[in-house]
């Protein structure tokens, strides 16, 4: 047992926090925030359950571009040794990724993610997705990512009773390279086609925009009446 004791002359305010470092257990298609001072390290802790998945993405940056490292492995130390290959990224993150046809690809096991803050407090955001996998969107809460060449992210927006007769304004802001937004309010593309991605973008999609820096696409409600569901793929 260990006692504390907090002593100030005059009137003072102060928190004061105990806890272990110990790894962080993190699920995929979620956000996690961790302010890392110099020198300071988090593991996270990723048990990959899912024997279909074909890739998973491990994607991190930081607002305040502190530097930091990312190391990720299937040893429960990673490190620059054991890493997979790790991708510099926009906003002074890291990317990286891992498919079924990598030799470090595994089923039914855990991989270990290392971030260290290595000059000031870095503010680290850090999440996992699966690719081609459809991820649920919540209003008003930003998402993140990097996208490697020729492939796709999709998410879906629930549209509640709450908002049915709000418009509904995506925006995207684009850091790097070039991209296009696809939209359909009424179906999911992925379901009932068998033709492949290419042919989704081209033929399944109601709206099309080409980003290149910033872009807003408004969707009325008149425009939602046909949607069944209430989602926006």
């Amino acid at each position: 047992m260990f006692y504390f004791s907090i002593y100030c002359q005059f009137k003072c305010n102060y928190q004061f926090v105990a806890k272990f470092e110990t790894e962080f257990k993190i699920k995929e298609n979620e956000i996690y925030s961790f302010s890392l001072k110099e020198g300071r390290s988090r593991i996270l802790k990723f048990n990959q359950m899912k024997s279909d998945a074909k890739e998973i993405e491990f994607i991190s940056y930081s607002h305040k571009i502190n530097p930091f490292k990312m190391f990720v492995s299937t040893q429960r130390n990673p490190s620059s040794q054991n890493t997979l290959p790790i991708i510099p990224s926009w906003i002074g993150g890291y990317y990286a990724s891992v498919n079924k046809n990598s030799f470090n690809f595994c089923s039914n096991c855990t991989y270990y993610i290392l971030l260290e803050s290595e000059k000031g407090t870095a503010d680290i955001f850090f999440m996992i997705k699966y690719e081609n996998s459809v991820n649920k969107v919540n209003l008003q809460e930003p998402i993140f990512s990097t996208l490697k060449p020729v492939s796709m992210h999709c998410y879906s927006i629930e549209i509640t009773d709450q908002f049915k007769n709000e418009t509904l304004i995506i925006q995207t802001m684009l850091f790097s390279g070039s991209a296009s937004l696809f939209i359909n309010p009424w179906k999911n593309p992925r379901e009932g086609n068998n033709t492949g991605i290419r042919s989704s973008l081209f033929y399944d999609f109601k709206f099309k925009n080409d980003i290149f820096s910033e872009n807003l696409k408004l969707i009325t409600p008149e425009e939602r009446k046909e949607n069944n569901t209430g989602n926006i793929f």
